[in-house]
């Protein structure tokens, strides 16, 4: 069983967030429900759970601030919010999940999956410290990013990822250094994560780091030859696109 706190400032959403769990997760067992910050503090303080569900807007301490007010983080955090914000973009980049309002059934159990296969890589503080230093960044654009592998997190330059290829659920990160990762999210989550930075997503199968282009063969679509010599597809219908942020009208 994995022993979770809900915190939330408002009523209803603890309610219908348990009852989702009690429906879709039943190997969580909800240890408090906790109706604001500073008792949502005082429940992991006493049950330290195993994972905590976490609302970002409310009143007095938000999300991030109550995480940034602990001494020591040994749960994992999945955020709640009504709002798809930046923030949200900074939490995808920390390895981290969150939830929109209303929460769906299934983006739940695509949640807490994530969290149970993680659970044995222990490194919920360093998690959470690398969201923080990535709020602290603003939409300047993250400079690293954190990748989930079965060894742990590696956090990885952005300017030395080459390109993103989509293998189903996976995805294979190659970079600059000739190194490659797998990792269990798709490439359109990716996209959303470095939507930033200098990322195109040229076909369903790549998204590719302009920056590291070594050259443009014409074709229909035609291919890009990135800075190791791979072959990226370009399709048809993003090769208009791709010229315009490549060559950008004045």
């Amino acid at each position: 069983m994995i022993r979770a706190v809900l915190i939330d400032d408002e009523r209803n959403s603890l309610e219908t967030l348990r009852m989702e769990l009690e429906l879709n997760c039943p190997d969580i067992e909800v240890v408090a429900t906790s109706l604001g910050p500073e008792a949502g503090q005082a429940a992991i303080a006493q049950h330290k759970p195993d994972l905590v569900f976490l609302d970002i807007q409310m009143p007095g301490m938000n999300g991030f601030e109550l995480l940034q007010s602990m001494d020591h983080v040994s749960f994992d955090v999945i955020f709640v919010t009504a709002f798809d914000t930046y923030s949200m973009q900074a939490i995808k980049v920390s390895a981290m999940d969150y939830l929109l309002k209303p929460v769906d059934g299934e983006e739940l159990k695509k949640a807490v999956e994530k969290v149970r296969a993680n659970q044995e890589l222990r490194q919920s503080k360093e998690r959470v410290d690398f969201l923080l230093t990535n709020l602290q960044a603003g939409t300047t654009g993250f400079s690293k990013i954190a990748l989930p592998t079965l060894k742990g997190l590696d956090f990885v330059n952005v300017e030395d990822i080459l390109f993103c290829e989509a293998d189903g659920n996976y995805t294979t990160i190659h970079t600059d250094q000739g190194e490659s990762y797998v990792i269990s999210r798709t490439l359109s989550e990716f996209e959303e994560m470095l939507s930033n930075s200098m990322f195109f997503r040229t076909h369903k199968s790549y998204l590719i780091n302009l920056q590291h282009i070594k050259q443009y063969i014409k074709g229909s679509g035609g291919q890009i030859i990135m800075k190791n010599g791979t072959s990226v597809q370009v399709a048809r219908a993003r090769k208009e696109l791709l010229m315009e942020r490549i060559f950008p009208r004045s």
